[in-house]
């Protein structure tokens, strides 16, 4: 696998690491929310990412939870806070390709309304 394919899988090299990055890699309940919705030839992959993320997917806790995660309750989009900028908006990107507005997002302190599609 090359470098850049991992950068895809991953999402980040070690030179890369970001707050956020950080944050979810650091908590297992965000990390056990997010893999528990990974199809499972995915989570093969994953267990070569890290020591932790092969102990975690491994588990048969994580196991049982992924077998029985309700397949209705998929992921329609993502929310995406840029950090490169100082008046940076929420951008919403659905993985459908359905363009809607963003529910408010007023509860996370700093990320503002959720105003920007």
């Amino acid at each position: 696998m090359t470098n850049n394919k991992r950068k895809l899988i991953i999402g980040y090299n070690s030179s890369e690491h970001t707050p956020a990055a950080e944050l979810i890699g650091s908590n297992a309940d965000i990390l056990t929310e997010i893999l528990t919705c990974v199809p499972a030839k995915f989570l093969i992959r994953f267990k070569c990412a890290s020591k932790d993320w092969l102990s975690l997917i491994s588990d048969s806790q994580f196991s049982c939870n992924h077998c029985h995660r309700d397949p209705n309750a998929l992921f329609s989009g993502l929310f995406i806070n840029p950090c490169t900028s100082d008046n940076a908006q929420v951008k919403s990107v659905s993985l459908h390709g359905h363009h809607r507005s963003l529910p408010t997002l007023s509860f996370l302190n700093g990320v503002g309304d959720g105003s920007g599609t």
